[in-house]
């Protein structure tokens, strides 16, 4: 009896892994369809007319936003020594910042290759096309005494340091 279980283990054994060792190619058994030229053909398509509509698309439109620099400063007058550290900035240092920022967006600064820009991505770096201006008028409508800066005392407001 020993002899017929032994035999048997051993014939399994040898079975399974000469079935192991089949190598035939596989059938396809994930059920998805076979290579459609119909489909093919209207992928091209839609791919052609959304190149057509990419193509048309490349007319640019700059946009400008307005806005509005908020000057946080403690009584201390626009024009004063202490102006220039952080203060109360005068208005040919916030429209220097506002000229450089432009700049920057739409990819005309200087030192865009040297500095700003990483190797990597000069090739892909774009014009955003938004441009900034000072606004002319609050919220609420009134015209700005000082085009895009609001000028806020905080002592005026009761903020301490």
């Amino acid at each position: 009896m020993k002899i017929f279980y032994t035999t048997f283990i051993l014939s399994a054994f040898v079975l399974f892994n000469i079935h192991a060792q089949n190598t035939e190619t596989p059938k396809r058994k994930c059920l998805s369809p076979t290579f459609n030229s119909k489909y093919e053909e209207a992928f091209q398509q839609m791919l052609a007319k959304h190149q057509q509509f990419a193509n048309q698309k490349r007319t640019s439109t700059v946009y400008t936003i307005p806005i509005v620099f908020h000057v946080l400063h403690s009584g201390v007058a626009v024009n004063s020594p202490s102006a220039t550290s952080g203060r109360n900035l005068n208005a040919a240092q916030i429209n220097s910042q506002l000229t450089i920022l432009n700049e920057d967006y739409r990819k005309l600064n200087s030192n865009f290759n040297t500095y700003v820009t990483q190797s990597g991505f000069t090739s892909i770096a774009a014009d955003v096309e938004i441009n900034f201006c000072m606004a002319q008028v609050d919220p609420s409508g009134n015209a700005m005494a000082e085009p895009g800066i609001d000028r806020i005392n905080v002592s005026s407001k009761g903020w301490t340091s």
